[in-house]
This record gives C-alpha cells, sequence and structure tokens, in this order.
C-alpha cells in the first residue's frame, strides 16, 4: 500500500496524541487526505468557514469535540464532515457527504491488540498490522465515495503486428490475371483472352483469336482467297458446287459464306472478274 504522507502527518501531530483515540484520529484524517479531501475547520457548520483548506489539524483539534469539516478539492461543492465519539472501548468514526447525506461509518475495539504497548509509555502508540488497519478504513468510510477507476484494457500487441484483413469485393470476379492495384476494382480490359482455362466465363484464343480457329469456331486461318471469275471455287474446299450453285464464298461479290453461324460474309473485297470497271465500287 501507498502510505505517502503517513508518516508525516503523524510526526507533526505527534506532541498532541495522548490517546488511543487521538492517534486513530490522525491516521483518519491522513486516509481523507489520501482521497482529495482538505480539513475545512472544528465543527459541522460550514457558514462560519473562513475558506482556508489546511492539511494540518489545528492546535486544539483534540481539545474539543471530535467533529470536523473537509472539502473535496477536485468537486469543491462537496463537503464532509467526519465525526468521531468513544462508547467505552469502541471507537466510532461517521463520515457524511453533505450533497446527498450520505454516510458510512466504521468501529475499532480499542482492547484488541491494535497497538504495540511496549511503545506505549513513548506516547507513539504504534499501529500493529497499520497496513491492514489502513485497508479497513479506506473500504469501510472512503471506497464508495472515491471508487477505484477502472484499469484501461489492454491491446493484445500480437494482434497488433497482423495487417488488417481487407473483406472482399464484392461483384467482381477473381482471377491471377487482375488487374493489381487496389485503386482498381474492375478486371483487366483483355483479361479474357490472357486466361483461357481459368476464366468462369470462358476462356479466350489459345493459338489463335476467337473465329479464326479458335475455341469458339468460325473459318480456319489461312491466307484469304480471291477468286478471279465469279463462282470460282477455292482450291482445298472440295469441288464445284455447280452451276448455279454458290461457292464456300458465297455467289458472287459479297455472298453470304459457309460457317457454323453463318457469318464470315466477304463484303465485296475480293478482287473484281478481268475488264471490270467500276468507280463506284
Amino acid at each position: 500500500m501507498d502510505k505517502f504522507g503517513l508518516e508525516l502527518a503523524v510526526k507533526i501531530h505527534e506532541g498532541d496524541i495522548n490517546s488511543k483515540r487521538d492517534k486513530i484520529a490522525v491516521v483518519i484524517h491522513w486516509c481523507l487526505l489520501k482521497k482529495g479531501l482538505s480539513f475545512s475547520g472544528i465543527g459541522d457548520n460550514f457558514s462560519n468557514d473562513d475558506g482556508k483548506l489546511t492539511e494540518i489539524l489545528p492546535a486544539n483539534w483534540n481539545q474539543s469535540d471530535f467533529t470536523w469539516k473537509y472539502r473535496e478539492l477536485k468537486n469543491k461543492p462537496n463537503k464532509f464532515i467526519l465525526k468521531l465519539f468513544q462508547d467505552g472501548e469502541i471507537l466510532n468514526a461517521i463520515l457524511v457527504r453533505l450533497s446527498d447525506e450520505v454516510s458510512k461509518d466504521f468501529s475499532v475495539d480499542l482492547k484488541k491488540d491494535l497497538f504495540n504497548d511496549v511503545e506505549l509509555a513513548g506516547g507513539k502508540y504504534h499501529l500493529v498490522k497499520e497496513d491492514d488497519f489502513l485497508q479497513k478504513v479506506f473500504d469501510a468510510l472512503l471506497k464508495d465515495f472515491f471508487p477505484e477507476p477502472k484499469p484501461a484494457a489492454i491491446e493484445n500487441p500480437e494482434r497488433t503486428r497482423q495487417p488488417p484483413i481487407q473483406p472482399p469485393r464484392q461483384g467482381v470476379p477473381r482471377s491471377p490475371f487482375e488487374n493489381p492495384d487496389p485503386l482498381r476494382i474492375e478486371p483487366r480490359i483483355g483479361g479474357r483472352d490472357l486466361d483461357p482455362f481459368g476464366n468462369p466465363m470462358g476462356g479466350g484464343m489459345i493459338m489463335e483469336p476467337p473465329g479464326r480457329g479458335g475455341r469458339h469456331g468460325g473459318p480456319g486461318a489461312g491466307p484469304r482467297f480471291d477468286p478471279v471469275f465469279p463462282g470460282m471455287p477455292s482450291p482445298g474446299l472440295g469441288p464445284h458446287p455447280g452451276p448455279g450453285r454458290g461457292g464456300p464464298r458465297g455467289p458472287g461479290r459479297g455472298g453470304p459464306s459457309g460457317g457454323p453461324f453463318g457469318g464470315g460474309r466477304n463484303f465485296g473485297d475480293e478482287l473484281p472478274p478481268p475488264g471490270y470497271d467500276d468507280m463506284f465500287m
């Protein structure tokens, strides 16, 4: 227990300590000082108080009724009255807070082994098990008036070293080809072409662009055939379909061509027939 100032308080008033009651009164006085109270005068009437606060009892503190006034330094409206009275060998202490008239009391049996009899002749009245006695005074008189502050929660240092967990981004498919920039949330453009196997929306090209021999079908890759005359069959695409029927690339200029989706049309970029001259072609 922190007993800083107790020895000084007892030493200052030691010359006036003539009984066990005097010694206990000085010790309780120090307990009140420890909790932030200051002595304001003798008696219970604050109207004649001169406003002076001190830590030292006046010269006649043990020659009158043991009724003392205290004020709280941190909360000046709060006024306290300490009263000690003895009934036989029982010493009673009562502390009253005037703001709400709440009182606490504490009793001491002077016949018990509370003091060291060897030092009685010297007038010191040394307390036996002083720490236990002080704790009883604090618990009985002051604990409810001045509750101990709750200790602050100590954060786990191991927890502070761990990086914060980032919440998953909603609505964005995850891919190994996704842009690692944290400021961009959309997939990188062209990621499907570079991720032929892992993309859940369907892969892109493996060896060729889609529609040119890739996974999505379409005419295969190779050199484009330009016919010399209309209906000329393309080499490698089978025999001529016969008169009146278009070849694989369609009948004449801009005709429809084959393909699984009916696409792949040639929009007039084949070579014109010999001798054909059309400036608007």
